[in-house]
């Protein structure tokens, strides 16, 4: 089993925390691993989502965009419309 080495200066504050709360080490570590665990999950949830959004904000566009320039007799191609939701979600992805 891996075991990580724990620098000595977070050591001595978790012994300073271990004092304080009256809990064991071992507890406090592993709350620490659950919190940071749960936040980074959760972000990268959050990110996904996003980033979900933006792709359907983006074919909402494009196929809008689309629409108007059928209706003046411009047909945009598949691989045209896929560029334009490449490029409006990067776009977003960068603001």
């Amino acid at each position: 089993m891996y075991s990580p080495k724990i620098d000595e200066n977070q050591i001595k504050k978790l012994y300073q925390l271990k004092l304080l709360k009256k809990e064991p080490i071992t507890k406090l570590v592993k709350e620490a691993i659950d919190n940071y665990l749960d936040g980074n999950l959760q972000n990268h949830n959050n990110l996904s989502t996003n980033k979900t959004i933006l792709e359907q904000n983006a074919h909402f566009l494009v196929e809008l965009f689309n629409k108007k320039m059928e209706s003046i007799g411009i047909k945009l191609s598949s691989n045209i419309r896929q560029e334009l939701i490449i490029e409006l979600v990067s776009y977003w992805e960068n603001i």
